[in-house]
C-alpha cells in the first residue's frame, strides 16, 4: 500500500513539473535571408518592429554578435551564408557561440549588462550599427591608438541615442574588450573573436554580424534564434 502511494506521488510531481515548464517564444530581429539584400558594406540598418513582442513578457532589446573573417571570396557573404547554413541545423545563441561568435560590448573596460540595445521605448523604430570609420580605406597608424577621438564604431537608435561598441576577447581565461580599431595594428596573436584562417598574413578583413533577440525574467533567460545581419568590410590592415 505505501509503494503504491509513493508511485502517485511520484507521478504528480511528474505531471505538476510538465504544467510548470514554460517556453517563451522569442521572434528573432530580421528574416533569414535579409542579409542577402545587403548594399552597403560600411554600416548595417534594421527596422524595429515593437509589436512583434508586444505580448512577451520580459522582452528587453536585441544583443549583437559578430566574427572576424579574411574578406568572403566567392561572393560577398560567403563566410556568413556559410555559418548560416551551420546554425540551419541548431539555430541558437549557444551554438552561435560555438563558431566563435563574440558579443559586442558597450564598454572597453568591463563587461556591459544585456542587452547591448534596449529596445524599451516606443520611439525607437531603427538600429544602426555604423562601422563607417573603420571600413573603406584603411586610417593611418597614427589615428589608431586607444585615446579618445580614435575612430570607434558605434550603434545609433532612432531615438537619437547613439553609444560606441567594443571586442570581447577571452585570452587566458581573462575577458578584454579591446577597439576594433585594434585590427588594423600589426597581427600578432589571433584572438577568440577571430576565424582560425586569419593569419599573420591575412589583409583585408571582414567583420559577420548576427543580432539576436533577448528577454529576461525572474524565471528563465531566453535568446530567439540569431538572425544574420550582414557582413562589415573591407578592414584593409595596415602595415
Amino acid at each position: 500500500m505505501t509503494a503504491r502511494i509513493f508511485c502517485v506521488f511520484l507521478m504528480l510531481i511528474t505531471f505538476n513539473s510538465c504544467g510548470l515548464e514554460t517556453v517563451t517564444y522569442l521572434a528573432p530581429p530580421l528574416l533569414a535571408s535579409t542579409y542577402l539584400s545587403q548594399s552597403n558594406f560600411q554600416k548595417l540598418t534594421a527596422n524595429f518592429d515593437p509589436s512583434a513582442y508586444a505580448n512577451v513578457t520580459g522582452f528587453q532589446g536585441y544583443e549583437i554578435y559578430y566574427k572576424v573573417y579574411p574578406l568572403s571570396t566567392v561572393t560577398f557573404s560567403s563566410n556568413l551564408a556559410n555559418d548560416v547554413n551551420l546554425l540551419s541545423v541548431t539555430p541558437t545563441r549557444d551554438f552561435l557561440i560555438t563558431l566563435g561568435y563574440q558579443r559586442m560590448n558597450e564598454s572597453n573596460t568591463q563587461a556591459t549588462v544585456p542587452p547591448l540595445i534596449h529596445l524599451n521605448s516606443s520611439a525607437v523604430t531603427t538600429i544602426v550599427l555604423d562601422f563607417s570609420s573603420l571600413t573603406g580605406t584603411p586610417p593611418q597608424l597614427s589615428n589608431l591608438g586607444n585615446a579618445p577621438g580614435s575612430p570607434v564604431p558605434n550603434v545609433i537608435l532612432g531615438s537619437g541615442m547613439t553609444f560606441p561598441v567594443f571586442r570581447t576577447v577571452n585570452i587566458s581565461g581573462t575577458t578584454l574588450f579591446p577597439y576594433f580599431n585594434e585590427l588594423f595594428l600589426p597581427w600578432a596573436t589571433r584572438s577568440a573573436d577571430m576565424s582560425l584562417s586569419v593569419g599573420s598574413t591575412t589583409s583585408p578583413y571582414e567583420i559577420d554580424i548576427f543580432l539576436v533577440s533577448y528577454a529576461f525574467t525572474l524565471e528563465q533567460t531566453t535568446y530567439s534564434q540569431p538572425s544574420p545581419w550582414g557582413v562589415l568590410q573591407p578592414l584593409a590592415v595596415a602595415r
